[in-house]
């Protein structure tokens, strides 16, 4: 039992390391800053958290910014409208918001057509779960495009793994549910095993059903969670998805009433919907984080794809309270030690 619990100490604080993102002192005023910059910002529901804290970073540092917001309002058949528009306005910078709107105006890495999308305009993305899985980038370390840039916000799987395994010592098994239409859902799937072969973990998977239009149906939620929770999986894991951001609350819902706690790396999942435990980088930290990416471009002149992609270090772990104790999953002393709680 002591061995056992010294282990879990060992993984809680190797999973809590806290290295902390440096942002460079403040500049002083250039002739970029006199002028103002056009900045248009493609988003997937509106400017919420990352949005605005990604503009909020730019005024605070005192770029002159005009802002040209469109949203394609889930609808992704939109993005080729707003490629167009962009390719006439000719921004200072375009902004993606998702996977799904940057591979859409940027196209996947290696594009070198111009027709369909934007390849000499500088171009930051944010908020993509896992830019390399997803074809988006060379390598996670740096874009190997000349026009784009991005922060990888990524939580390392090894700190999610260890974070489970605090909370449950003896992991044997994760579970994970997706659509097979989504890239980076399958990319983030087979990272996962990868990971979890190390740590002696198994994972079981189940794919939702497709309807006619090639994407997950929302009724086949319900009977994935029952087929899943059949394997007996220790966590519920959440993968990138669009769609389960779209239908978090029925997600998150159907796997409490299957009886899986949802492991998360997002926070949307615990704070909308009924995850159980999370760790998960701040929203407002990762549009800051793309704040900066911005800034070296609008400011310095820097090129996009010379710039290194940085990584957030400092994690929130958090408990949701009373989905742990309707399952019965109560939290061990050492895990509240470092967890916020939620409820």
């Amino acid at each position: 039992m002591l061995a056992r619990m010294s282990r879990a100490i060992l993984g809680l604080l190797a999973a809590m390391l806290w290295l902390g993102t440096q942002l460079p002192a403040a500049f002083s005023q250039t002739d970029s800053e006199a002028r103002s910059h056009q900045v248009y910002i493609a988003t997937y529901r509106g400017c919420e958290e990352v949005c605005e804290a990604f503009k909020s970073y730019l005024i605070e540092r005192g770029l002159a910014v005009d802002f040209i917001e469109r949203s394609i309002e889930r609808d992704v058949s939109r993005i080729p409208d707003l490629v167009e528009e962009v390719r006439a306005l000719r921004p200072d910078l375009l902004v993606t918001w998702g996977t799904a709107i940057s591979l859409g105006m940027v196209g996947p890495y290696g594009t070198t057509e111009s027709e369909n999308y934007i390849t000499d305009i500088p171009t930051v993305y944010l908020y993509v779960a896992d830019p390399s899985g997803a074809g988006l980038v060379e390598r996670p370390d740096i874009s190997g495009r000349p026009n784009l840039a991005g922060a990888n916000i990524q939580v390392p799987l090894e700190a999610q793994l260890r974070i489970m395994q605090s909370y449950q010592p003896e992991l044997q098994r994760i579970g994970v549910v997706y659509g097979a239409n989504e890239l980076n859902s399958v990319a983030a799937v087979t990272a996962l095993k990868v990971a979890a072969s190390s740590f002696g973990v198994e994972v079981v998977e189940q794919q939702l059903e497709l309807g006619p239009d090639g994407t997950p149906l929302p009724e086949a939620i319900e009977p994935a969670m029952q087929a899943i929770a059949e394997l007996k999986p220790d966590f519920l894991v959440t993968v990138s998805s669009t769609f389960i951001i779209q239908n978090i609350k029925a997600f998150t819902g159907a796997a409490v009433k299957a009886g899986l706690p949802v492991f998360t790396s997002a926070e949307l999942p615990i704070r909308e919907g009924d995850a159980m435990l999370a760790l998960y980088a701040s929203l407002s930290s990762i549009g800051q984080i793309a704040g900066y990416q911005a800034e070296q471009i609008l400011r310095d002149g820097a090129i996009p794809g010379e710039l290194p992609t940085p990584s957030l270090q400092r994690f929130t772990l958090l408990i949701n309270m009373p989905v742990a104790l309707e399952l019965e999953r109560y939290p061990p002393m050492l895990v509240l030690q470092f967890a916020e709680l939620m409820g």
